[in-house]
C-alpha cells in the first residue's frame, strides 16, 4: 500500500512538472510567434514608408523637370530681379525675411546677377506646389505613414544656387565654395557623382546630409533635390 502511495506521489509531481513545461514552452513559442509577426509588421511598414517616400520623390522631381524649359513672363522676371536682396557676400531671393511672394522658400547665391536663375523660377515654383502637395497627401495618409518635419531644398550645379522650400534668413552662402561636392560636405558619394559626370541621367541615392545630418532620400540630376 505505501509503495502504491509512494508511486501515486511520483506519478502526480511528473504531472504537474509536464503540464508546467508545456505551459512554459506553449508561452515561449506563443511569444516568438507573436514577436515574429510584430517585426513583419515593422518590416513592412518600414519598406511602405521606404517606397512611399520615394514615390513623394518622383512625383516632386517630374513635375520640376516638366518645368525647367519654361521660361517666366518678362513681368515675373523683372519682379524677381529687382527684388533680388544682399546679406555680406549672398545674394538671392527672401534671404532677409519673405519680400518675394512669387516662392514659398529661399533662394541663395554668390553670384549678383539674377540672370543664372531667372529662367528656372517656373521650376521653383513647381517644386513648392509639388511639396505642398505632398504635405496634403502626407496629413490626409498620417494615420498609415509617419508625418515627419522634413528639410526639403534644390541645388543647382549648373546655375550655382541653393533654394530652400522653407523661408530661412541666410547670412554666409552654404554652397559658397562648390567644391562641397567632392569634399563629402553634402555626404552624396563620390561614386554618385561620378555617375552624373559619366551622363546618368538620374540617380537614387540614400545619404546622410552634412548640413542636418539626417537620413537624406534623393534624386540627384544636373541638379540636386534633398528630402530630408
Amino acid at each position: 500500500m505505501k509503495l502504491q502511495n509512494k508511486l501515486l506521489r511520483h506519478f502526480i509531481s511528473a504531472g504537474v512538472v509536464v503540464l508546467t513545461s508545456s505551459f512554459l514552452v506553449y508561452e515561449l513559442v506563443a511569444s516568438h510567434r507573436d514577436m515574429s509577426e510584430y517585426m513583419r509588421y515593422i518590416v513592412e511598414k518600414g519598406e511602405s514608408a521606404f517606397l512611399y517616400d520615394k514615390y513623394q520623390n518622383q512625383l516632386v522631381i517630374s513635375q520640376v523637370s516638366r518645368k525647367l524649359d519654361t521660361h517666366p513672363t518678362a513681368e515675373k522676371a523683372q519682379q524677381a530681379c529687382a527684388g533680388v536682396q544682399t546679406n555680406g557676400n549672398v545674394y538671392g531671393l527672401n534671404i532677409a525675411g519673405h519680400t518675394f511672394p512669387g516662392l514659398h522658400g529661399t533662394l541663395s547665391t554668390t553670384q549678383p546677377s539674377c540672370e543664372p536663375w531667372i529662367n528656372d523660377l517656373p521650376a521653383l515654383q513647381a517644386f513648392d506646389a509639388a511639396i505642398a502637395q505632398s504635405d496634403i497627401i502626407a496629413a490626409l495618409n498620417s494615420a498609415t505613414f509617419k508625418s515627419d518635419k522634413r528639410f526639403r531644398y534644390y541645388l543647382d550645379l549648373d546655375n550655382k544656387y541653393a533654394y530652400f522650400y522653407s523661408p530661412i534668413e541666410i547670412d554666409s552662402s552654404p554652397v559658397d565654395n562648390w567644391n562641397f561636392l567632392h569634399d563629402s560636405k553634402l555626404g552624396i558619394t563620390q561614386f554618385s557623382l561620378n555617375g552624373l559626370l559619366r551622363g546618368r541621367t538620374l540617380i537614387s541615392s540614400i545619404y546622410t546630409d552634412a548640413l542636418t545630418g539626417q537620413n537624406i532620400l534623393s534624386f540627384l540630376t544636373r541638379s540636386i533635390i534633398g528630402i530630408g
